[in-house]
């Protein structure tokens, strides 16, 4: 009786561990046609994302978001817009969503492990705008976690495709992330430069403050005039 009890309480803890534990999720890049210039000199860039996969739209609208968002924040491009209607542009990324295997939160929710997990593969490719000149081309994919009540779903699987394709354009443009990253260094530096003086002037004006109550506190001034005193120096902030 006690050695089914503990192979019960064996057998539930290895399904708990199961469902808490999973694989992680995955992003993976394939060049299926590599670069064939570096592309330091172009400044800005059309990112435009489209499927023929039915009911896709609201996944083509995150891709296209999550991939603006990403190069903006990285600095790679003066310029990066959504779609292609902006005839100022040098280069045009066209993505294209092929696969998608959607896990939603009820989903997972309702389902957990079983739920599976997302996958979204797209193929892409960089076109010179004036001379429709094709740059480069690759095949992306993104998993999500998977295996665990806690997994995933399809947005996570859109984030790991969203960074293979940054990873791809910092690749094409190693002059300008260099430069980019310099400019962020120097940024900072001087941030705290800047932090360097408020800092120093709240210290002088504690130490100020705590001289003026000593002064009232042994009864050289009173307390009007301390009250007086110390809106003075708080009015200098």
């Amino acid at each position: 009786m006690k050695t089914t009890i503990k192979f019960k309480m064996a057998f539930l803890f290895l399904i708990s561990i199961l469902l808490l534990s999973g694989c992680a999720s995955t992003g993976t890049m394939q060049l299926t046609r590599p670069v064939s210039e570096r592309i330091n000199n172009y400044n800005k860039i059309a990112i435009d994302v489209s499927s023929d996969i039915k009911d896709s739209s609201p996944e083509v609208i995150q891709l296209e978001k999550m991939v603006v968002i990403k190069l903006r924040e990285k600095g790679l491009f003066e310029k990066v817009i959504p779609g292609t209607m902006d005839t100022s542009t040098d280069l045009h990324l066209k993505i294209k969503i092929v696969e998608l295997q959607k896990v939603g939160s009820a989903a997972r929710l309702l389902f957990g492990a079983l739920a599976g997990q997302a996958k979204v593969t797209v193929d892409a490719e960089l076109v010179d705008i004036k001379t429709s000149t094709v740059l480069g081309a690759f095949r992306a994919e993104g998993k999500s976690s998977g295996g665990s009540t806690f997994a995933g779903t399809t947005e996570q699987a859109l984030e790991r495709v969203a960074e293979q394709i940054v990873a791809f354009l910092i690749k094409s443009r190693p002059e300008i992330v260099r430069k980019s990253s310099h400019t962020r260094i120097e940024e900072k530096s001087k941030s705290s430069e800047g932090k360097k003086q408020p800092e120093h002037i709240e210290s002088k004006t504690a130490e100020r403050l705590k001289k003026l109550k000593t002064l009232y506190e042994e009864g050289l001034i009173t307390e009007k005039e301390y009250q007086e005193k110390r809106a003075e120096i708080l009015e200098e902030l």
